[in-house]
C-alpha cells in the first residue's frame, strides 16, 4: 500500500511543472553617448515561462529591491527573445553626471527575477557643444560682439562676450532642446546694436 501511495504522489508530482523565477541578467552595461546613455544586455530565460516583461531603473543613486520602485523607469515593450543582445536608450539625463541603471524581468506566470548585477555609474551623456559664426561689421566704431540665447524665441536667459572675434563655440547645451541665436554688437563706449536675425537649433 505504501509503495502504491508513493508511487501515486510521483506520478502526480511529475505532472506539475517545475516554475522558477526568470534569470538574472548578469551583463548589463552602458557607456556615455550624445545624450545619455546606451545600454545593453542579454535576455535570460525562465523555467516553464516566457519572459514577457522588462522593467528597467535609473538614478544618480544606488538602486536595490527597498527602493526600486521610487526610481525613475525607462518603458521597454519588448523584452527580447532569450539569449539575444538587447539595447536602450535613456535621454534627458544631466551631462557630466554618474547614473546607475539597472533591471528585472518578468515571465507569464507573474515572478520576477532578481535585480540585475549592479554597474558602475555611467556619465548621464556628453554636453552639445555648437560653433556660431558672423560676419564682421564694417562700422570702424564696432569693438566686440555679444552672443544670446535661450530655449525660447526672442527671451535669451544666457550671453558671452566674444570680444572682436567672428565665431563662438556655447558649450553645455542639451541635446533634444531647441535653441535661439542672437547677436549683437558694440562700441568701445558701450553702446549695443539691437540683435540680429535670430537663428535656431536642435540636435535630437
Amino acid at each position: 500500500m505504501k509503495r502504491l501511495i508513493f508511487g501515486c504522489i510521483a506520478a502526480i508530482l511529475a505532472c506539475i511543472p517545475a516554475y522558477g523565477q526568470p534569470a538574472r541578467v548578469v551583463d548589463l552595461a552602458g557607456s556615455s553617448t550624445n545624450g545619455g546613455i546606451f545600454v545593453s544586455w542579454t535576455a535570460t530565460a525562465s523555467p516553464g515561462a516566457t519572459i514577457t516583461n522588462l522593467d528597467m531603473r535609473y538614478d544618480t543613486a544606488p538602486i536595490n529591491a527597498f527602493n526600486w520602485s521610487t526610481k525613475p523607469r525607462l518603458a521597454i515593450t519588448d523584452p527580447g527573445a532569450p539569449g539575444t543582445v538587447q539595447s536602450a536608450m535613456i535621454l534627458g539625463l544631466n551631462p557630466g553626471t554618474n547614473y546607475y541603471v539597472a533591471l528585472k524581468e518578468q515571465d507569464s506566470n507573474g515572478l520576477w527575477s532578481l535585480i540585475s548585477d549592479q554597474p558602475l555609474p555611467v556619465a548621464g551623456g556628453q554636453s552639445l557643444k555648437v560653433t556660431l559664426a558672423w560676419d564682421v561689421s564694417t562700422d570702424v566704431t564696432v569693438s566686440g560682439y555679444k552672443i544670446y540665447w535661450g530655449v525660447a524665441s526672442q527671451l535669451y536667459t544666457n550671453s558671452i562676450d566674444a570680444g572682436d572675434a567672428s565665431s563662438v563655440t556655447v558649450s553645455n547645451l542639451t541635446y533634444g532642446t531647441l535653441y535661439y541665436f542672437a547677436v549683437t554688437d558694440y562700441t568701445l563706449s558701450g553702446l549695443e546694436s539691437d540683435y540680429s536675425a535670430e537663428v535656431s537649433f536642435e540636435q535630437p
